[in-house]
């Protein structure tokens, strides 16, 4: 999201900015100049938000997840590739366990979205339209989801990269992770 979000102590979501994909959540599209309550959470106490640059996932105090904004590349996990104005509980995920900001409480991980170059590392599907459990063998401690790469620590420090490796991508998070002193496995599907 090309702007910003604010939740006051009560719990309640304000947004503001850029709007172009409806990723603000008001029910409408186009830039918003002030503050203005996300009506169709007001019932909710947010916890957290992520916002990416046409999409905004938020998480309540029960840590279920909705999304609004873009969706061309099936990233808000709601089974279609349909932009959406209005926040949307994700139930596919919301139904699995209860979850942790973007895992599960217990270190398992949920995957969905572009996956054009391998970087969910489910398969040959270019699209992964609901949220799907990676199976890595190991709790994860942290996980991070860029455009085209994803990395992944788990509980006993081993790095994991998947996806695309142009412009260095793989080889900065080798470098860093020789830094810590970490073992990296690193999957390039295409270049």
């Amino acid at each position: 999201m090309t702007g910003d979000t604010e939740i006051p102590e009560e719990g309640r979501l304000f947004a503001f900015g850029h709007n172009n994909k409806g990723q603000l959540g008001l029910k409408t599209k186009g830039p918003v100049t002030k503050p203005t309550c996300v009506k169709v959470l007001k019932a909710e106490r947010i916890q957290f938000v992520a916002c990416g640059t046409d999409h905004t996932f938020v998480s309540n105090s029960q840590w279920e997840i909705f999304a609004a904004g873009g969706n061309s590349d099936g990233q808000l996990g709601l089974g279609h590739c349909n932009d959406s104005i209005t926040f949307q509980r994700l139930h596919p995920f919301c139904d699995y366990a209860p979850i942790k900001m973007l895992s599960a409480e217990d270190g398992r991980l949920f995957l969905w979205g572009d996956n054009s170059v391998g970087q969910l590392v489910l398969g040959n599907e270019s699209h992964v339209l609901l949220p799907k459990e990676l199976k890595l063998g190991q709790p994860l401690r942290w996980v991070s989801c860029g455009y085209r790469l994803t990395a992944l620590v788990t509980d006993n420090g081993d790095v994991f990269t998947f996806g695309e490796s142009a412009d260095g991508r793989l080889v900065i998070i080798l470098l860093v992770s020789l830094v810590w002193g970490m073992r990296v496995m690193s999957y390039c599907l295409k270049s």
